[in-house]
């Protein structure tokens, strides 16, 4: 028989409202003592209670689970991040579900509509899904229904990087280094916003400049070995990698004198960096930007009734490579397969 409130309210010596009070965490059973809460989980162990998930998402009108859409998980970056949220979604009594978009609009509407089946209280949305022209969209606006998003947008909520003064930082190092032009590699996955801060820096600070786009036809993780080799072969350049290019072939295909600056961030545990070649980071601060992402969205849940601030912007900076192993506590090698 399986054992409920009352059965180990019987065993602890309670009253089932005490109980309830204690598995559930409220705030109120912090005023029990001790002595009291250790018998009433130690009551619950010996009956094997686990609770009803349904019956408590019944009375509480929350499920406490709340969704990620992704492109695909064997992108390593994406991969990381979904565990991330997932641990940060763990830390405040929520559980994650995950649905992957392979970088399809109608598998994104597919995605969204297998999460809203399953209940979960709100949608957290990488990079540049949910974009303003898809049903998807059209929904989350029309039912108001709690979302957050990794870019940019004007009616819904959204938590993005700022690199708009790192970038000036870089720009300026490598100008003042002797850099007569500075290519900004772009991968086909770049995030919002660092191309238009490139090209604002480069304006402002009067350097010649130049976007370098990935092949036609190349796929999120896949780069051409022959668009590096011509970008690393130019002589009148610096470098700045603006999107997930693999930084490893780009230190061994950049020769002399000629500078590059890349964009890092926590999950880039990563020590075999050339420092005479890399003249810098910009770093992202990605924990931070997931923690808001999932607080952002657990408050519209929790409060439904309030306005959520729309625009969180968490500013990069433009860091040493000593001062990004340190930060990063960099352990251990990041090999080549998985970029």
């Amino acid at each position: 028989m399986r054992p409920t409130l009352k059965t180990i309210a019987g065993i602890a010596r309670v009253s089932p409202a005490t109980v309830s009070l204690c598995l559930n965490r409220h705030p109120v059973a912090r005023t029990l003592s001790e002595e009291t809460r250790n018998r009433i989980w130690a009551a619950a162990r010996e009956c094997n209670y686990r609770p009803n998930y349904i019956a408590k998402a019944l009375s509480r009108g929350r499920t406490s689970s709340i969704g990620l859409v992704v492109a695909d998980l064997k992108i390593v970056r994406q991969a990381n991040f979904a565990s991330e949220i997932m641990t940060l979604a763990a830390e405040r009594g929520n559980h994650l579900l995950i649905a992957s978009t392979h970088f399809s609009k109608t598998k994104e509407l597919e995605a969204f509509l297998s999460l809203k089946e399953r209940q979960v209280d709100g949608i957290i949305f990488q990079f540049d899904s949910l974009s303003p022209d898809t049903e998807v969209y059209r929904q989350c606006v029309r039912e108001q229904f709690p979302v957050v998003k990794l870019c940019r947008d004007e009616r819904l909520p959204f938590v993005v990087p700022d690199s708009r003064r790192a970038m000036e930082q870089a720009v300026l190092l490598l100008r003042n280094s002797g850099a007569r032009r500075i290519c900004g590699i772009i991968a086909p996955i770049v995030l919002e916003g660092h191309c238009t801060a490139f090209e604002e820096a480069c304006r402002k600070h009067g350097v010649d400049f130049e976007l370098v786009p990935p092949d036609a036809g190349s796929q999120s993780d896949s780069y051409s070995d022959g668009l590096l080799a011509r970008v690393a072969g130019r002589d009148d350049c610096a470098f700045i990698n603006l999107g997930a290019y693999n930084l490893f072939r780009l230190q061994r295909l950049i020769r002399g004198e000629r500078r590059l600056i890349t964009f890092l961030d926590e999950y880039d545990p990563v020590i075999e960096l050339n420092e005479p070649l890399l003249a810098g980071i910009i770093f992202s601060h990605f924990r931070r930007i997931l923690s808001t992402a999932v607080e952002v969205l657990l408050g519209q849940i929790d409060r439904p009734e309030s306005t959520p601030e729309q625009s969180n912007i968490i500013e990069e900076e433009f860091v040493t490579v000593p001062e990004f192993k340190s930060r990063t506590g960099c352990e251990r090698r990041l090999r080549e397969r998985f970029f």
